[in-house]
Formats: structure tokens, sequence, C-alpha cells
């Protein structure tokens, strides 16, 4: 492929290289973390020139670098090939069929629009590490699905009483976020673990609490995002409405891991396909949080399955306590610390911890 071509993958065009099944990015038939590097440096130059950031030279694009086939190579390119590269294969539930909108891209950005890349993979689902819950903002695209129908922007539908009155833009957290006030729209959001979109009053309530705090734009010149040359842009190409909202303090994401569930409905009512993602605020230790799949939820809501929730147990650290005594002995005492089951717990020798650099991306 020549550099023009190149260019037109990466900024705008759904121009192709030598054929290469999703995520094969150097045509070697295989994918592998090699593809990721190359993914990240054609993103990272922009210049239309693919630098092998291993060999040290110039190499040929191949069509797999648009992973999500949706005719780009920019994050959202990113974001699938990792799902990739995941331990455990490919994501625990397979996409759903549904009428209503696609979610193009879910993730979070930094405070000044730099799209960020999940840190790591937890059983097909993206998870994004941040050492504070403020200072970021938690991004929704999506454009419309199977039936045509536009994606639906109403992010508050207040109707006291009335269950059924939800904004188009549904999240739920399965950790308060700020102080967790049932007061709708007003200070913090509610959690509802495990997540359950065919809730009562209740998820309605959280459903309205968290949408009205976010902004849509159906034109990627206002996105809250920036791409690789710091202009407004959406993550996808192919996304047709942005929901962005600021975490500051009344949101602020507490310690730990935070699964959001999310979906979108359609100006028809119909709501599409539910997407997860996980958010570890603290140190960078491998996340262990298992995403719960919601339950099935009203028509026509097609959702997927629930899986495992996210658990903590407490783990017993033993310590040795000197007494006085003319023969000096050793008594252990028990202490309880808690950490999230199958994770790393840290102690006294340091390991290291592999964590995602955020990066600059263009669409």
């Amino acid at each position: 492929m020549n550099v023009v071509a190149v260019a037109m993958v990466i900024v705008g065009g759904a121009s192709a290289g030598p054929p290469s099944d999703p995520g094969d990015v150097n045509c070697d038939g295989v994918v592998t973390a090699t593809d990721l590097l190359q993914l990240e440096s054609e993103i990272d130059d922009g210049d239309g020139e693919a630098v092998d950031d291993v060999g040290g030279g110039l190499v040929a694009s191949c069509a797999g670098a648009d992973v999500n086939r949706d005719g780009f190579v920019n994050a959202a390119d990113t974001t699938a090939l990792l799902l990739l590269l995941a331990p455990s294969g490919t994501p625990t539930v397979a996409p759903t069929p549904a009428l209503g909108p696609i979610l193009t891209f879910v993730g979070i950005a930094a405070a000044d629009g730099t799209i960020l890349l999940p840190a790591s993979v937890v059983q097909g689902t993206a998870v994004y590490q941040r050492f504070t819950g403020v200072g970021f903002r938690l991004v929704v695209e999506a454009a419309p699905g199977s039936n045509g129908a536009a994606v639906g922007t109403q992010l508050f539908n207040p109707r006291p009483g009335d269950p059924a009155a939800r904004p188009d833009l549904q999240l739920l957290l399965s950790h308060d976020a700020g102080d967790g006030s049932r007061t709708v729209c007003q200070t913090g959001v509610p959690a509802i673990d495990p997540p359950d979109f065919s809730g009562g009053q209740l998820v309605t309530d959280a459903l309205n609490d968290l949408a009205c705090r976010f902004e849509v734009v159906g034109n990627p010149a206002a996105a809250c995002t920036l791409n690789g040359f710091g202009n407004p842009a959406f993550a996808s190409a192919s996304t047709r409405a942005q929901f962005c909202v600021p975490i500051a303090t009344e949101l602020e994401f507490a310690d730990g891991d935070t699964v959001v569930t999310v979906r979108v409905r359609d100006v028809s009512g119909n709501v599409g396909a539910v997407e997860q993602i996980i958010l570890h605020i603290g140190a960078a230790l491998p996340p262990t949080a298992t995403p719960t799949r919601p339950r099935s939820t009203r028509t026509p809501t097609p959702t997927a399955t629930a899986t495992h929730r996210p658990t903590v147990t407490p783990t017993a650290i033993a310590t040795l306590t000197a007494t006085s005594s003319p023969s000096p002995t050793a008594t252990a005492s028990a202490t309880a610390s808690p950490t999230l089951t199958g994770s790393a717990v840290p102690s006294a020798t340091p390991t290291a911890s592999a964590t995602k650099t955020p990066m600059n991306t263009a669409t």
C-alpha cells in the first residue's frame, strides 16, 4: 500500500490494504501483540507511514487494521483489537441482534478530550484505570441499528410514579457515584447491582439521575473528544450521536472497580444491545471484577444474560509479634486485609503490573 492509500484509511476513508482477517494488521496470518503495536503506530503517526516499532522499518498496512470493519482505522479499532487479544479469547457474551442503536464507542477520555485506551481486558470487557475518581469524561457513542431509526437524544424523562418514563441513554453503575443520593438529578447517583433494566421505579430514577448529567451532540465538530491532531472528533467515524459527561466531585467514582452497563434507545422506542466497561479507580493493579450481564428486560428489549458479579473477600495476612521473656518466642496474629477475589495481593516484594499508556488517536 502506498502512502496516500494508508492516509485514506487512517484519516477519512474506507480504502483498504491487502486482505487480512480483522486484527491482522501486518498481514502475517495471525493476530498477536505485534499487530497492536503496528495499529498504534499508524494511529499515532497520522502521516500515512506505518512504522514497524518491532523491526524498525516501514511496513504496509493490511485490511485487518480496520478491526471493527467500520471503514476507518481509529481508537475504536484499538479497543476491538484489545478484546481479540484478551486472555479469555472472545467476549463472554456474543453480540445480541437488536433493532435499537449500535454502540460504536463506550469508554473514557481525559479532561482535555484525549481518548484513553483500556489498561487491560477482563473476560472480553475493557478495563480503564484512573488514580482518582474525578477529572475524566465518560463517553458513549451510538449509530442507528438495523431498523434505521435515529438514535434517541432525550436525556431526562421525569414522570414521578411512572417506571416507564426513561431516558434514551441508559446507564447503570455497580457502585454509587458521589454520595449515591436517590434524589434525581441533583447530587450523586445510586448503584443498581446487579444491573437489571427490568426493575421498577428505582431503576427508572437511577437511569434519569445519571443521563440528565450528559450532553449529546450529533456533529463531530462539536464532540467532547479529540482526534490525534487535537481537533474535536468522534471516537468512531460511524457514530451519529455522542453522549458525554465530565466526572466531577458530585459524580466521583469510588475506589476499586465500578462496572458501567450501557444501552441506548432509538426514536421508535427500541433499545440496542448492552455493552459494559470497568472503571478501576486507584493503583494500577490488575482489576478482577467480572462484569455482570443484565437480566432480560421489558419488550422489545434484547439483552445479554447474567454472568458472575464482582465479589470482595477478606484475606488473612499473618504478622509476627515478638514477646519479652527469657526465651524469646514469636506469636502470630492475623490481620484481615480485603482484596478482590482472584487478584494479585500487594506484598513486600514489588511486582510488575502492566498498564496501558493513554495515547492520542485519530479518526
